[in-house]
């Protein structure tokens, strides 16, 4: 019992304890250890599996009875430092990248955050912290707004809901365009686009209105809500990446849209797939040439359309030589129907005016290029 006590004492206060708290106890948040330090406290970021894609998330939250300077340092396990952090507060919008406050150390295996918090509760995070919770109560928003249907079209491996959201034109045998989102939990700037995107092809401009009286749309946003939930870096909560099973269909998840493919009416014509995610640069990942799956060469028109809105701008990088060889949404569905299958990753610090100007660019010229040539059930 002595030796408990003083081992304890020389520890000294936990993490959630005192004057200034470091507390990870939200949705969201990650697997992170924490101790305290000198100066402030050390994180150990980890991710839910091994071997996994390096997306080392963190999100912290900072109490402090009357604010002030205090490090955290974060320790990666399995990885190297990616995400500059994004200062929040409550009431407020996003703020702007503290990136002048980071110092790596270990080639990256350690970086010290150098922060001020204000007095009272202060969040720290790699991206936003947008909870499962939140995104069904902001595209239930947007389907009432639009006029959209979205119905919770079956649940996780965990028993959180996946929204489906669908437009239809009203006479049959229409060609469907499916948009698929959330598939790896960081990826907010991917989420960021899709939201713009959907905002752009809702709209009620003449060239949006006669799209939708054309083209079907099924969309899925949230496709992996235990992931974001429990924080994860790249899984669902039953132990593999999304999008790397399309194909062997072995996740609840994907087998959801599966389902709802095969339940289209009356042909299952399908005209394209979008995926959105983010990465280190804005790029749209294409099928390679060989898969024959652009018979209306909808792809170099796309593009061009895409440049053309953005004028002096630069647009999207473009490779059609990314990660050919797995199963992933883009490669199953340009095998499987023909028809391109594209993969838009949004930059990881992509500020989010450059977002709202490439996510409706992207939309605008799908509209366009699919309105000039217009796809057809046979």
């Amino acid at each position: 019992m002595i030796l408990a006590a003083l081992a304890l004492t020389l520890a000294g206060p936990a993490c959630d304890e005192g004057a200034v708290q470091l507390r990870t106890d939200f949705v969201g948040a990650g697997r992170h250890g924490c101790e305290r330090t000198e100066k402030g406290f050390r994180l150990t970021v980890e991710p839910e599996a091994t071997p996994i894609n390096p997306s080392p998330w963190y999100a912290f939250d900072i109490i402090s009875e009357d604010g002030g300077p205090v490090e955290v340092e974060l320790v990666y396990l399995d990885s190297r430092h990616r995400y500059v952090p994004k200062k929040f507060a409550p009431g407020s919008a996003w703020h702007d990248p503290i990136p002048d406050r980071v110092e790596l150390l270990d080639g990256g295996k350690r970086a010290v955050l150098r922060l001020d918090p204000e007095a009272g509760w202060t969040r720290y995070a790699a991206q936003m912290v947008f909870t499962s919770t939140h995104r069904l109560a902001h595209y239930e928003q947007f389907a009432r707004g639009h006029g959209f249907e979205m119905d919770m079209w079956g649940m996780s491996g965990e028993g959180r809901p996946v929204p489906k959201i669908t437009s239809a034109p009203e006479t049959p045998g229409h060609p469907t365009v499916l948009l698929l989102g959330g598939q790896h939990p960081p990826e907010w700037t991917g989420t960021a686009a899709m939201s713009q995107f959907l905002n752009r092809i809702a709209g009620g401009d003449d060239l949006a209105s006669e799209f939708r009286e054309q083209y079907g749309l099924l969309i899925f946003p949230t496709l992996n809500p235990d992931g974001i939930d429990n924080g994860n870096w790249r899984f669902t909560m039953k132990g593999g990446d999304l999008n790397r099973d399309w194909g062997p269909f072995e996740q609840v998840e994907s087998n959801l849209v599966l389902e709802a493919l095969e339940a289209l009416q009356p042909d299952r014509c399908l005209a394209l797939m979008i995926d959105f995610h983010s990465t280190r640069r804005d790029v749209l990942y294409t099928p390679a040439p060989k898969a024959n799956a652009d018979p209306d060469d909808f792809l170099p028109r796309w593009i061009a359309h895409i440049d053309g809105a953005m004028g002096d701008e630069e647009g999207f990088d473009v490779s059609a030589n990314h990660n050919p060889g797995l199963p992933t949404a883009r490669t199953w569905f340009s095998e499987t129907y023909g028809r391109p299958g594209v993969t838009l990753e949004i930059g990881d610090e992509t500020e989010p005016l450059r977002i709202e100007r490439l996510a409706t660019a992207a939309a605008e010229a799908m509209m366009q290029t699919l309105l000039e040539r217009p796809v057809t059930c046979d």
